[in-house]
């Protein structure tokens, strides 16, 4: 195996220096019937490197997994982890430069153990997704981000019985996201979520800036949460061209034809609404915090008891 891993680092290494291209990569183990693998989509530009290494050990059945990009260009990649019970996505995009973004993976049959470490000072656009499904349990964290800058680091955890996600660090742009979910289980329409967000856009010459942030979501069968601190959202500019916006909200059943009330985009107005009908049962609350000022708040969602709030801690 040592060989093996040789070899693909060195390939990677290889063409990605020379030319701008895309490419798929895979690597997998199986033993005794059990099985993991990793599958990649690379697509750079010429100004970026990419190195990747992977190792199997068997008995217990076990890959790891490292990828590290950098360099000034685009970036387009999406890894995919298998097991018995599990599957995992990482997609990343960006458009900016001084990139760097590093993966790490642990995957046995039954359990994915993932992250995703992200520094982008100058961006035109970026988008992260890292998250995992296991026996119906969902978790994920998503980041975007227009014009600015991304300092991020996610990561996903998931056995049989629970799915994980975790994320933290900072963003600003004129348009930036960030956002934690738990589903379950993973139908056409997803049965039950619990979802929190905070994030806004401006003019394209005002910034949003979302300061150290921490977001977790967890999900174990029916027993959904989702969570998100953030130390300091700060909208510059007019409330007339500029918004931003914290949401948290939980749903029961098709949540994709839920109905969200009547609501408007008061900048200074807290909306929250309860709903049901004959599938959807559902709570919400969403804050938009007035342009110009800043503020720390503390949001939650979860399905035991259904439950949402916002709490403004500063």
């Amino acid at each position: 195996m040592f060989g093996m891993r040789c070899i693909l680092f060195i390939f990677l290494v290889v063409c990605f220096f020379q030319v701008s291209l895309a490419i798929e990569v895979s690597f997998s183990a199986e033993d005794g019937g059990e099985s993991v693998g990793i599958s990649d989509d690379y697509e750079v530009g010429t100004d970026v490197s990419v190195s990747e290494e992977s190792e199997a050990k068997f008995g217990s059945v076990e890959v790891t997994n490292t990828r590290e990009v950098a360099g000034d260009g685009n970036v387009g990649m999406r890894q995919i982890y298998n097991g018995d019970k599990y599957t995992g996505w990482s997609l990343v995009g960006i458009s900016g430069s001084q990139i760097n973004a590093k993966n790490e993976a642990r995957l046995t049959p039954t359990t994915l153990d993932a992250s995703q470490s992200v520094s982008v000072p100058s961006n035109d656009n970026t988008y992260l997704y890292l998250g995992s499904v296991n026996n119906g349990n969902g978790a994920e964290t998503v980041v975007w981000s227009y014009e600015g800058q991304v300092s991020t680091i996610q990561t996903i955890a998931s056995d049989n019985k629970n799915a994980n996600a975790m994320i933290t660090g900072s963003l600003s742009g004129t348009n930036c996201h960030v956002e934690t979910g738990a589903f379950w289980p993973v139908t056409e329409t997803v049965d039950k979520i619990a979802q929190t967000s905070i994030g806004g856009n401006t003019n394209e010459v005002e910034y949003i800036n979302i300061g150290n942030f921490n977001g977790a979501a967890r999900a174990a069968s029916e027993s959904l949460e989702s969570h998100q601190i953030v130390d300091s959202f700060k909208i510059s500019g007019s409330p007339a061209t500029n918004y931003g916006y914290i949401d948290t909200f939980y749903v029961d059943r098709n949540w994709l034809e839920g109905h969200w009330g009547t609501w408007s985009w008061s900048q200074t107005w807290w909306w929250s609404d309860t709903w049901s009908g004959s599938t959807n049962v559902g709570i919400g609350k969403v804050y938009f915090p007035p342009a110009g000022t800043v503020g720390s708040y503390d949001l939650s969602a979860m399905s035991y008891p259904p439950y949402c709030d916002i709490t403004k801690t500063g």
